[in-house]
């Protein structure tokens, strides 16, 4: 006998390229750290989003890199609003600049705190 499996839908993953690029961008509010230093917020539909170079009580445009079942990583492009926790970072290559992933330097992802 021939089992048909039913197919998940392909939502885990890298973003194709294109879809990267034109993927529109959103606003977030960020309210805690994960390990390793990303700020996290929740999507107005439940998607976790991890954010490099965020900080807790900072609303931020994000566009997503990736996606999980459960969870994204998006890349910040710009802080929309500050939260009161954020300082200039006194080192330029603590944050990621635009178009990264991560700081420079990888040193001090918390600089911002």
């Amino acid at each position: 006998m021939l089992r048909l499996r039913a197919s998940r839908p392909a939502v885990a993953g890298p973003l194709p390229s294109a879809a990267h690029h034109l993927s529109p961008a959103f606003e977030l509010d960020l309210t805690e750290v994960a390990p390793g230093g990303d700020a996290v917020g929740r999507r107005d539909d439940g998607l976790v989003v991890f954010v490099p170079g965020g900080v807790p009580g900072d609303r931020v445009a994000v566009r997503l890199l990736s996606r999980q079942r459960s969870y994204a990583r998006g890349e910040l492009l710009r802080v929309v609003s500050p939260g009161p926790e954020r300082v200039e970072a006194a080192c330029p290559l603590a944050m990621p600049q635009p178009g990264q992933t991560a700081a420079a330097c990888g040193g001090c992802p918390l600089m911002a705190l």
